[in-house]
């Protein structure tokens, strides 16, 4: 609602523009004398008399935001819209800076950002007005907008509880955090009202009552592990002061005082490295992550270190689509190879037929990306043309060689050195004439010449059927879709898998480096480039 005068006079407060409380009273006079709501008066703001040029062009620049926005909620759905508009009002850039603060917003604007992708998975209409009565609907209801458990983070779960209600308990890990001074043990609280030691008929202890039960709560708390006991403490949990390790930590051995305070050893470590060492370092990493570091460092800066959410393009979502499509469609191939008895509703069902290629039509069709397109005719050139004629190809060649893939969208962790190198497999057949497992990636884009191929990527995927899934490689190849043509398949050797992983440490160190000393702005000028991020900085 352009005319809602309390929320653009909010909005006129917040950063980016904040107008001077002056020139925001002489705006709100102005109309208030002409009858106007705060949207009118903005618009008239030229004509106001003592409005300052800084004022005058802040005004200017809302409201042409406000136009822009308004136009593309015909248009574009609502992720697309929550993205432009973060970037448009430099929201990632103001919290891009490594304080609690920011720490706290990234990961409040990450949540809002998952909430929309769920709303747009759960939902055909994906417009901006049925997002918004969504929530409307969700507040009445008594929702406060809750920060919900990411399922991104895996299956895993712990359980949290205080040491008093796990009397009784046993678990296989137990970790005992906020293991600090005045924290555990905590500081003794008196009651509001103490009894009188003659009033209490019981024998009293001698010593720190307090201190003693704090510690038969540690004794307790210790002996609910089976296996793995955990104790973690930090340094800082936010305040002025750097915490102590809890004397229990000292009383056991684990932890001996240090000489120095921690602000001494931080300053000193800083100085002698020229970085913030309680800045977070990554220790996972993926071909994706070195690639956008290879190629922009602030892009990996922005999309991999502070997870903003940022800007797709066609290619990403057309490609998003296909891969999901193939996937879901050859789950169906394998559930049907694997079925041993035929659907007792269907009788007409064979067991292991490959699905139709109407029924590819529809997967497709329930998979599609309706994302990041720039114009209404482009996107009906990647879902008509492009897309129908990359499904015609895959059914076609599929239909002449219907070998049964082994391994369909496959994920893996690999170790290397002290890191961890993850991806994700497009698709491994099992050739039942060599016994040997054959990669094929997919490639939505045009055909590369060979000559230009690079390797790493397939050798990538070769060291992780080999080590991760524990499988004799034949070879690995990509697949370029839309034009139904194969590279020659690749087989690294055992050199070459060494080289490959020298080099992806190499590339890890020097992000690791980049990270400790912030400074992907100054590599990113000594790379010959066009980074789009980096305006940002």
């Amino acid at each position: 609602d352009h005319h809602d005068s309390s929320t653009l006079y909010r909005i006129l407060n917040m950063p980016p523009f904040a107008v001077e409380h002056q020139d925001l009273t002489n705006l709100l006079h102005f109309s208030h004398k002409k009858t106007l709501s705060l949207y009118e008066a903005a618009q008239l703001a030229a004509t106001v008399p003592n409005i300052k040029p800084d004022t005058l062009k802040k005004v200017q620049a809302i409201l042409a935001l406000i136009d822009k926005h308004s136009a593309d909620t015909a248009k574009k759905n609502v992720v697309e819209l929550f993205i432009n508009i973060v970037k448009d009002l430099e929201i990632g850039n103001r919290i891009e800076k490594e304080t609690l603060e920011n720490v706290e917003n990234r990961e409040l604007l990450e949540q809002f950002y998952r909430k929309i992708e769920s709303f747009e998975v759960e939902n055909a209409d994906k417009s901006l007005k049925n997002f918004l009565d969504m929530l409307e609907f969700e507040q009445q209801a008594g929702e406060e907008g809750k920060l919900n458990f990411d399922p991104n983070q895996g299956p895993e779960s712990i359980k949290i509880m205080t040491i008093h209600s796990s009397k009784g308990l046993e678990f296989k890990n137990v970790f005992i955090v906020g293991m600090v001074n005045l924290r555990f043990p905590s500081t003794d609280r008196k009651d509001p009202i103490e009894i009188p030691p003659e009033l209490v008929r019981e024998i009293l202890p001698e010593g720190d009552i307090h201190l003693e039960e704090e510690r038969r709560l540690f004794y307790v708390a210790m002996t609910r592990a089976k296996q793995g006991l955990y104790f973690s403490y930090a340094l800082d949990y936010g305040g002025s002061k750097t915490r102590k390790p809890s004397q229990f930590l000292v009383d056991i051995g684990l932890v001996v005082k240090p000489e120095k305070s921690m602000e001494i050893i931080r300053k000193e470590k800083s100085i002698a490295q020229n970085y913030d060492p309680n800045l977070f370092l990554p220790n996972t990493f993926s071909y994706t992550q070195i690639a956008d570091f290879k190629s922009c460092p602030m892009r990996y800066k922005y999309r991999h270190l502070l997870h903003l959410p940022l800007p797709g393009s066609a290619n990403l979502s057309f490609g998003r689509t296909i891969h999901t499509a193939l996937e879901k469609f050859l789950t169906k191939y394998k559930i049907n190879l694997e079925m041993t008895q035929l659907d007792l509703f269907d009788k007409k069902a064979k067991a292991g037929e490959l699905p139709s290629f109407e029924s590819l039509e529809k997967i497709y069709d329930s998979s599609w990306v309706d994302e990041w397109y720039e114009s209404k005719k482009q996107k009906e050139e990647f879902r008509n043309v492009r897309g129908k004629a990359i499904l015609k190809t895959f059914y076609e060649q599929f239909t002449k060689e219907p070998i049964i893939p082994k391994y369909i969208e496959k994920s893996f962790r690999l170790s290397l050195g002290a890191y961890f190198f993850t991806g994700k497999i497009d698709r491994a057949d099992f050739d039942s004439r060599d016994k040997l497992l054959h990669i094929i990636d997919y490639k939505t884009g045009q055909a590369q010449a060979e000559k230009k191929l690079n390797p790493q990527q397939l050798l990538i995927y070769q060291w992780a059927a080999q080590e991760y899934l524990k499988e004799k490689v034949g070879g690995s190849r990509y697949w370029y879709l839309l034009s139904d043509t194969f590279s020659e398949s690749f087989l690294g050797s055992e050199a070459d898998l060494n080289e490959l992983k020298a080099d992806l440490l190499k590339i890890i160190e020097q992000i690791r480096d980049v990270t400790a000393h912030n400074s992907f702005k100054e590599l990113d000028k000594r790379i010959a480039h066009n980074c789009e991020f980096e305006e940002l900085e």
